[in-house]
């Protein structure tokens, strides 16, 4: 069965009496952004606009974001549309587990923006089905990943470079908890015992962080460069990293902004994959 046949035997006024009971949960309820976002992509499908439902149109129809949104520079979109996916295997998860399963439910697959309406009985039969129940009853339990967020380690004795390191970090705190989809640790604000020295994995064991965030600063001839990793907790594995070349003396809080943002977008990506 295709997902076109799913959506035609749900009618537009079924679809819209199920967006109105999703966006009364509580979950929707008290997100302004998601309940916009979900209601963006719905109507405008409806509409027979579905086709049009890319990163730019979400951001400007459904986020309140400007024109000169850029999708390399915020990641918003991508960090929303997981966390509505999340949402909504909670929501139909929560009813399943009271027995008493809505007929008709939206989805929103991996990799598009476009809604799926479909019924319940219809769901039940596609081959391969069976297991969504069950990854949607672990998504009730679900909590958000810990990213402990430690000091960057210094290789040059410089105390403007210390200077950058330290207001990176604050500003990469800032902009990862603003994702909404992880917990923060601030290893510099709360005085927790992350010291520059230590093993990244040492430290997540430590804080109970399922990630944790670190880096180093070192000078390379009239540059700075900023090596920066994302590591598992658990297994100690890079899951993501990045690496930035500064000039010294050169618009340091333009730059250091810059290097937030891509940062911030970068681990928001991973996060939204995963």
């Amino acid at each position: 069965m295709t997902a076109a046949s799913h959506e035609q035997i749900v009618t537009p006024s079924e679809a819209r009496s199920e967006l109105s009971q999703v966006l009364a949960s509580p979950d929707f309820a008290a997100s302004r952004q998601l309940s916009s976002f979900l209601k963006f992509i719905v109507e405008e499908t409806l509409a027979g606009r579905s086709d049009h439902l890319k990163e730019r149109t979400v951001a400007l129809g459904a986020l309140g974001r400007s024109v000169d949104f850029d999708p390399r520079m915020d990641c918003v979109v991508r960090v929303m549309a997981g966390k509505l996916r999340r949402s909504l295997d909670r929501f139909y998860a929560f009813y399943a587990m009271q027995g008493a399963p809505h007929a008709v439910s939206i989805e929103v697959p991996k990799g598009t923006y476009r809604p799926m309406f479909r019924r319940r009985e219809a769901i039940a039969r596609v081959d391969g089905h069976a297991g969504r129940l069950d990854t949607a009853l672990s998504a009730v339990a679900a909590v958000r990943p810990i990213v402990a967020v430690t000091p960057l380690k210094l290789f040059t004795g410089d105390p403007r470079e210390r200077l950058f390191a330290d207001l990176l970090v604050d500003d990469v705190v800032v902009r990862l908890g603003r994702l909404g989809m992880i917990e923060v640790i601030d290893c510099l604000a709360t005085q927790s015992p992350c010291r520059r020295s230590e093993d990244l994995r040492k430290a997540a064991l430590r804080l109970h962080a399922n990630f944790v965030f670190g880096g180093t600063v070192c000078r390379v001839s009239a540059r700075v460069r900023l090596t920066v990793r994302l590591i598992d907790g658990q297994s100690g594995v890079l899951v993501w990293g990045d690496q930035y070349d500064r000039k010294t003396g050169y618009g340091p809080i333009r730059q250091q902004d810059h290097v937030a943002d891509r940062i911030s977008t970068g681990i928001g990506d991973f996060f939204a994959r995963n």
